[in-house]
Protein backbone atom coordinates (compact mmCIF):
# COMPACT_ATOMS: atom_id res chain seq x y z
CA UNK A 1 0.00 0.00 0.00
CA UNK A 2 2.87 2.56 0.27
CA UNK A 3 3.90 1.98 -3.24
CA UNK A 4 0.32 2.66 -4.28
CA UNK A 5 0.13 -0.95 -5.74
CA UNK A 6 -3.17 -1.67 -3.86
CA UNK A 7 -3.61 -5.00 -5.97
CA UNK A 8 -0.43 -6.08 -5.34
CA UNK A 9 -0.94 -5.72 -1.73
CA UNK A 10 -4.34 -7.24 -1.13
CA UNK A 11 -2.71 -10.22 -2.91
CA UNK A 12 -0.18 -10.25 -0.58
CA UNK A 13 -2.27 -9.75 2.16
CA UNK A 14 -4.44 -12.46 1.16
CA UNK A 15 -1.97 -15.05 0.94
CA UNK A 16 -0.62 -13.72 4.17
CA UNK A 17 -4.44 -14.88 5.84
CA UNK A 18 -3.96 -18.00 4.01
CA UNK A 19 -0.73 -19.09 5.42
CA UNK A 20 -1.17 -17.94 8.79
CA UNK A 21 -4.77 -18.56 9.71
CA UNK A 22 -6.36 -16.78 12.40
CA UNK A 23 -3.82 -14.29 13.15
CA UNK A 24 -5.23 -11.49 14.57
CA UNK A 25 -2.32 -9.11 13.49
CA UNK A 26 -2.59 -10.47 10.10
CA UNK A 27 -6.19 -10.56 9.77
CA UNK A 28 -5.90 -6.79 10.54
CA UNK A 29 -3.41 -5.69 8.17
CA UNK A 30 -5.54 -7.57 5.84
CA UNK A 31 -8.51 -4.92 6.63
CA UNK A 32 -6.74 -1.75 6.87
CA UNK A 33 -5.15 -2.66 3.02
CA UNK A 34 -8.68 -3.32 2.11
CA UNK A 35 -9.68 -0.38 3.83
CA UNK A 36 -7.21 2.07 1.65
CA UNK A 37 -7.73 0.51 -1.25
CA UNK A 38 -11.48 1.86 -1.39
CA UNK A 39 -13.12 -1.78 -0.21
CA UNK A 40 -14.91 -0.26 1.91
CA UNK A 41 -17.59 -3.90 2.54
CA UNK A 42 -14.48 -6.04 2.46
CA UNK A 43 -12.67 -3.95 5.28
CA UNK A 44 -16.47 -4.58 7.44
CA UNK A 45 -15.97 -7.86 7.28
CA UNK A 46 -12.34 -7.87 7.96
CA UNK A 47 -13.05 -6.11 11.07
CA UNK A 48 -16.18 -8.30 12.26
CA UNK A 49 -13.77 -11.95 11.80
CA UNK A 50 -11.21 -9.81 13.87
CA UNK A 51 -13.69 -9.20 16.27
CA UNK A 52 -14.70 -13.03 16.81
CA UNK A 53 -11.58 -13.94 17.30
CA UNK A 54 -11.57 -15.25 20.78
CA UNK A 55 -8.63 -16.41 23.15
CA UNK A 56 -5.84 -17.55 22.56
CA UNK A 57 -5.63 -14.96 19.31
CA UNK A 58 -8.28 -12.04 20.67
CA UNK A 59 -7.63 -9.06 18.71
CA UNK A 60 -5.75 -5.94 20.18
CA UNK A 61 -7.65 -2.28 20.88
CA UNK A 62 -4.77 -1.59 18.36
CA UNK A 63 -5.33 -4.09 15.80
CA UNK A 64 -9.03 -2.86 15.54
CA UNK A 65 -7.84 1.13 15.25
CA UNK A 66 -6.11 -0.30 12.34
CA UNK A 67 -8.80 -1.01 10.26
CA UNK A 68 -10.43 2.45 11.40
CA UNK A 69 -7.38 4.23 10.15
CA UNK A 70 -7.58 2.71 6.83
CA UNK A 71 -11.43 3.16 6.95
CA UNK A 72 -10.23 7.34 7.60
CA UNK A 73 -12.80 6.95 10.92
CA UNK A 74 -10.82 9.58 12.80
CA UNK A 75 -13.07 9.01 15.51
CA UNK A 76 -13.06 5.53 16.21
CA UNK A 77 -9.42 4.97 15.33
CA UNK A 78 -8.72 7.24 18.77
CA UNK A 79 -11.45 5.90 20.57
CA UNK A 80 -9.62 1.80 20.19
CA UNK A 81 -6.20 3.61 19.82
CA UNK A 82 -6.75 5.13 23.55
CA UNK A 83 -8.23 1.51 24.73
CA UNK A 84 -4.78 -0.19 23.35
CA UNK A 85 -3.12 2.62 25.86
CA UNK A 86 -5.33 1.79 28.49
CA UNK A 87 -4.35 -2.01 27.89
CA UNK A 88 -1.00 -1.06 27.75
CA UNK A 89 -0.50 -2.60 24.71
CA UNK A 90 3.27 -3.07 23.21
CA UNK A 91 2.36 -1.92 20.00
CA UNK A 92 0.34 1.05 20.56
CA UNK A 93 4.09 3.20 20.32
CA UNK A 94 4.36 2.05 16.78
CA UNK A 95 2.16 4.78 15.90
CA UNK A 96 4.57 7.78 16.25
CA UNK A 97 6.52 5.88 13.54
CA UNK A 98 4.89 3.88 11.50
CA UNK A 99 4.00 5.02 7.99
CA UNK A 100 0.18 3.63 8.37
CA UNK A 101 -0.95 5.94 11.15
CA UNK A 102 0.42 9.20 8.85
CA UNK A 103 -3.43 10.15 8.74
CA UNK A 104 -3.77 10.73 12.46
CA UNK A 105 -0.76 12.81 13.06
CA UNK A 106 -2.35 16.02 12.14
CA UNK A 107 -5.51 15.52 14.34
CA UNK A 108 -5.05 17.49 17.39
CA UNK A 109 -5.67 14.51 19.27
CA UNK A 110 -2.40 12.58 18.72
CA UNK A 111 -0.12 14.73 20.74
CA UNK A 112 -2.08 13.61 23.72
CA UNK A 113 -2.21 10.23 23.04
CA UNK A 114 1.72 10.31 22.41
CA UNK A 115 1.75 11.45 25.65
CA UNK A 116 -0.74 9.09 27.21
CA UNK A 117 1.74 6.78 25.86
CA UNK A 118 5.12 8.54 27.29
CA UNK A 119 6.30 9.37 23.88
CA UNK A 120 7.20 13.21 23.02
CA UNK A 121 4.99 14.86 20.76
Amino acid sequence: MQKALPDRAIAAAQKARALSGPRPDILALHGYILARAGRRDDAMKALEDLRRLNQPRRPSPFQVALIYVGLDDMDRAFEWLDKAVDARNWETPMIKANPIFEPIRSDPRFPALLRRIGLPD
